[in-house]
């Protein structure tokens, strides 16, 4: 099975030029990446710093389905463990639909 490491997903966000006041928009499946060798509180750190001080990361939170009600505060983010996470984070706010921290 194939290993992804921390460094080698900051290498490949490393690649991409977003500029300095970038809003990115990260609907991720960690599932894809095979066997992770870090945590998620240490990709959650990693994207935040990535993203920077003047940037905005935003991600999503639906639930894939039409019927329930959805509490902001209660309710698990349907969009994988990452989302989940994030959700929780320091100044990270809920916006229609998504959690974004700027």
């Amino acid at each position: 099975m194939h290993v992804t490491t921390l460094k080698h997903i900051s290498d490949k966000l490393n690649s991409l030029d977003i500029g300095l006041e970038p809003i990115v928009f990260l609907h991720s499946s960690l599932f894809q990446l095979g066997k992770l060798d870090f945590g998620i509180e240490e990709l959650n750190s990693l994207l935040l710093e990535w993203v920077g001080p003047n940037g905005t990361l935003l991600m999503p939170s639906f639930s894939y389905q039409n019927t329930g009600e959805w509490y902001v505060s209660t309710s698990k983010a349907k969009t994988g463990v990452l989302t989940e996470f994030f959700r929780h984070h320091t100044g990270v706010v809920y916006k229609s639909h998504g959690f974004f921290y700027d």
